[in-house]
């Protein structure tokens, strides 16, 4: 499976690697060619591909898709992290020195700041 999965991630014309599955899957008495296994995987990464998109949406109604353990396996590496940064904005020590000479110069030239 790794072969595979190597094989698939490193070239864009997959023709080798479609009709070595193509010959596992007919081992296994189902007559596939290599166009048909071809096709089965696209619509295979497709379907995981939205299940995983639409988990990592924040807020996002629950989605997966039929083998999606077994496609997380085999795809999930090759699928890059789309993480919201939920996190508060901290400012930098610059931008809080820029804030507080604002403040600071603001503050002087208040009336009530010049009243002794």
């Amino acid at each position: 499976m790794e072969a595979v999965q190597c094989q698939l991630h490193s070239s864009h014309r997959n023709y080798d690697t479609f009709r070595q599955i193509s010959r596992d899957v007919m081992e296994r008495d189902h007559d596939r060619d290599a166009l048909q296994c071809r096709v089965k995987v696209k619509e295979l990464w497709n379907a995981y591909n939205k299940a995983h998109e639409a988990k990592s949406r924040c807020g996002a109604a629950p989605a997966t898709c039929c083998f999606y353990k077994e496609l997380d396996a085999i795809f999930g590496a090759s699928i890059p992290s789309t993480t919201m940064d939920t996190s508060e904005h901290s400012p930098t020590r610059q931008e809080e020195e820029q804030s507080g000479s604002k403040g600071a110069e603001a503050e002087e030239d208040t009336p009530a700041s010049l009243d002794p």
